[in-house]
């Protein structure tokens, strides 16, 4: 295991640090927007912002502040230690996944909630870190990638445990998550053409029984996603606000607390998290939203980049499957607000109100930097056993 050291600080990624805090600066603002409401009839933001219940924005703070925290403490140990917790991490993950089932309480629907006080945990999102670390672990075995089912049946069984259990908490959206991560890795890794092709016919003729077994929300929400009109006050409602506030913003926004944007009268849902982009968009307009867009393009490029630059497999691994379930999210969540991707609830990492998923976004951020700070280990030795 590699201690930091003075020479660790070298790789330390500030452009990529700097991306992530000012996301979460102007993700706060938008929290801020989202969440107050301009109670004194002024136009004069200052006045109104004085006015306002700061409490949700103080908390966004707060889980960024102990996130980062959070974080530090996983850059301090080696991310070869979490290799050899992996079991512990993955069978953990998969305990809280089965209890949330029988203790969580159900939110928007979806079951996948422990109650702390009048507050949340989301153990879905931590799973992801979980199930990162486990296919990591997995696919640096298989240096040629995957060439044979047994190989695929390894990595199928760890994913489809997590993957059932996320289900039955009717949580589409995570498993969605899940599913990605596992094909992008699946197809950087190297895997053989035949299976991947098997893969992807078996997916598409799966598509008709998985309409089949779909909720009677979760098949709304797609045929609303194909034409939102057809229930314009029911499931299409939140499609076509967002896409207003999107419309209505223009090139630079109405301006904060803004008395007559969509969001301050509150028609926007879940303004504060699962639709911050239509905020964003509605507030501030164009220019500051393309902002926000490149910020996360430079994220993804700069982890795919760094990916290819760290000399062991399982290290690489690690930014792979960090970069996939950021990318899902952002153009899922970002998707969503333009109506191009179907409402599933997912946030915007760094961005959207939640303590939960801003953990799990600053502890995914924190393996990247552990990668990063010590990539010149070397070449992690082939046949270890899983």
């Amino acid at each position: 295991m590699l201690p930091i050291t003075k020479k660790s600080w070298k790789y330390f990624d500030v452009p990529l640090v700097a991306a992530v805090v000012l996301l979460f600066v102007i993700g706060t603002l938008m929290v801020g927007n989202a969440t107050g409401t301009n109670t004194t009839g002024s136009s004069d933001w200052r006045s109104t912002l004085a006015s306002m219940n700061t409490n949700t924005v103080r908390l966004h703070i707060t889980w960024f502040l102990s996130g980062v925290l959070l974080a530090a403490v996983v850059v301090y140990f080696d991310y070869y230690v979490y290799r050899e917790l992996q079991p512990l991490i993955y069978w953990g993950s998969v305990a809280l996944l089965v209890l949330v089932l029988v203790l969580g309480k159900t939110v928007f629907g979806a079951t996948s909630w422990f109650r702390l006080g009048n507050r949340g945990f989301q153990p879905s999102e931590i799973a992801k870190i979980a199930m990162i670390i486990t296919l990591a672990k997995l696919f640096s075995q298989y240096p040629k990638g995957i060439q044979n089912l047994k190989e695929l049946g390894r990595v199928l069984f760890y994913v489809a445990i997590p993957l059932a259990l996320i289900i039955l908490q009717n949580d589409l959206g995570t498993g969605m998550v899940f599913m990605f991560i596992t094909i992008v890795l699946l197809f950087v890794s190297g895997t053989n053409w035949k299976i991947l092709a098997g893969l992807t016919g078996l997916g598409l003729a799966s598509l008709y029984p998985i309409w089949l077994v779909l909720g009677d929300t979760q098949r709304s929400r797609i045929l609303v996603f194909l034409d939102p009109a057809m229930d314009p006050l029911g499931d299409g409602y939140n499609v076509i606000m967002s896409k207003m506030a999107v419309g209505s913003g223009g090139l630079t926004g109405k301006g904060f607390f803004a008395a007559d944007t969509l969001s301050q009268l509150k028609y926007i849902p879940v303004q504060s998290s699962d639709f911050i982009f239509s905020v964003t968009a509605e507030t501030v307009g164009f220019f500051v939203s393309a902002l926000v867009i490149l910020l996360y393009m430079f994220i993804i490029i700069r982890m795919l980049v760094m990916s290819r630059r760290t000399f062991d497999c399982f290290g690489s691994y690690i930014i792979v499957g960090v970069l996939a379930m950021m990318s899902f999210h952002i153009f899922e969540n970002i998707g969503m607000a333009l109506g191009v991707m179907p409402v599933t609830g997912i946030p915007l990492p760094f961005f959207s109100y939640g303590g939960s998923s801003m953990w799990t976004n600053l502890l995914a951020m924190g393996l990247v930097i552990n990668v990063l700070m010590r990539r010149k280990r070397g070449i992690f030795k082939e046949g270890e056993a899983f």
